[in-house]
């Protein structure tokens, strides 16, 4: 979020518990096509504290031994990871269409030749 460390382990504390709930739901209603989407605000979560702990160690706080580690987990997230699960959360099937998310959009997209599948 790049505002503080205290917004970043905030957004963390809600976003994790609230993904654990979504993966749980998911599971426990054997959804498991959405699994994929309700694991990403657990991530987006973990990106949050690690950016919390990047903050710290800025600061020359407690956590500045872990600066470089959590700077390098931070990084892992923002630039290997969510490039490529985000489209993959997109373009996966969906529960009984056989579309993913993007799937309403792509008939109209595919009739002007924007995407193709």
């Amino acid at each position: 979020m790049c505002f503080s460390a205290a917004a970043s382990f905030s957004s963390a504390a809600l976003l994790v518990p609230l993904g654990i709930a979504a993966v749980a739901r998911s599971w426990r209603d054997h959804r498991r096509e959405l699994l994929p989407l309700a694991l990403m605000p657990v991530g987006f979560g973990l990106q949050q504290g690690l950016e919390g702990v990047v903050w710290l160690g800025l600061n020359h706080g407690p956590a500045a031994p872990l600066l470089k580690g959590g700077a390098l987990a931070y990084l892992f997230f923002a630039l290997a990871l969510w490039p490529i699960w985000i489209p993959y959360v997109v373009l996966s099937p969906g529960p009984s269409s056989g579309t993913g998310l993007a799937g309403p959009c792509c008939g109209r997209c595919r009739g002007r030749g924007w995407c193709w599948g």
